[in-house]
């Protein structure tokens, strides 16, 4: 489910909540909350391992090149 920010008009707090879009629209439909547009929260950042797959996943695509020696879609990861 989305966060949305949501701003009770009677006090001006504004929360963020987890809400479905229906609950969000019943909120605001009910006159006594609005929604604040916000950007959204994008995920991002770096892993520990700086992008290295896996042995476990390289050894899983070592043994489907051997059983499929003229496929090309696993060269690139191994």
């Amino acid at each position: 489910m989305p966060t949305y920010t949501m701003t009770n008009k009677s006090t001006k707090k504004s929360e963020d909540m987890l809400l479905s879009y229906d609950k969000m629209k019943e909120m605001v439909d009910s006159g006594k909350w609005d929604r604040e547009i916000t950007a959204p929260s994008i995920i991002g950042g770096t892993s520990n391992d700086s992008g290295k797959l896996p042995e476990g996943f390289k050894d899983t695509m070592r043994e489907m090149k051997k059983k499929h020696p003229l496929g090309k879609g696993a060269d690139h990861l191994i």
